[in-house]
């Protein structure tokens, strides 16, 4: 799948969880052009061999081109969202957030469309979605408000990529599930030479408690 439409309304919001006394040394991209310049030899996972409606347990390893990589909800497990004509991976708990790790060697750079679903695997455009991206020196968390099916984002690391942590931010009105598509792995290239946006804050929302009932549901 082509990333053609940027976001016309992303929030960069956050907070860089440093370890011991270091900074994350992790660059946020949201253009999939100026990603794919600063990364080498990409691999995808479209996650369309998975049944929409269905749930799949977790963790799960897949792979992504010519990288291995683990995939984990931290609860409930998985849920095929989407449709057949292109199925995304989401969670069966709407609290649980996605957990990508267990990276194969060479592993530098993560990217994908992360975005927000409802209880019956449908989008819900326009909701807030956080990530936080980890490699060997720290932690970037960045909060994505206004996201669509087709908003892409990007992490590269100058260092070990070990996690990236998807969750979604619910409201009192509709609960939200965190839902990826056409993830990326790739080797990280040559640093990038031009500025990155400045972050904005984004408020968190309450987690809502609305429930509905489908022909198959998720928690």
């Amino acid at each position: 799948m082509k990333f053609h439409r940027p976001f016309k309304a992303l929030v960069f919001a956050a907070l860089c969880a440093a370890v011991g006394l270091s900074q994350a040394v992790v660059t946020p991209f949201n253009s999939q052009s100026a990603f794919n310049a600063a990364v080498q030899s990409p691999g995808f996972d479209s996650f369309d061999d998975l049944v929409p409606g269905d749930p799949l347990a977790s963790p799960t390893t897949r792979s992504a081109g010519a990288y291995a990589y683990t995939a984990a909800a931290s609860t409930f497990g998985f849920f095929g969202a989407g449709s057949s004509a292109d199925a995304w991976l989401s969670t069966d708990q709407f609290s649980d957030a996605i957990v990508f790790d267990g990276f194969s060697a060479g592993v530098g750079a993560i990217g994908g469309l992360f975005f927000g679903s409802d209880l019956f695997g449908e989008l819900l455009a326009g909701q807030s979605i956080f990530l936080e991206a980890t490699d060997a020196d720290g932690t970037l968390t960045m909060a994505l408000d206004n996201a669509m099916a087709d908003s892409f984002f990007g992490f590269v690391s100058d260092g070990t990529l070990l996690s990236l942590r998807v969750s979604a931010v619910s409201s009192d009105q509709f609960n939200v599930w965190p839902t990826v598509n056409s993830l990326v792995l790739a080797g990280a290239g040559d640093p990038p030479t031009y500025p990155i946006p400045e972050p904005t804050s984004l408020a968190l929302a309450a987690f809502g408690l609305a429930i509905g009932l489908r022909w198959r549901r998720r928690s």
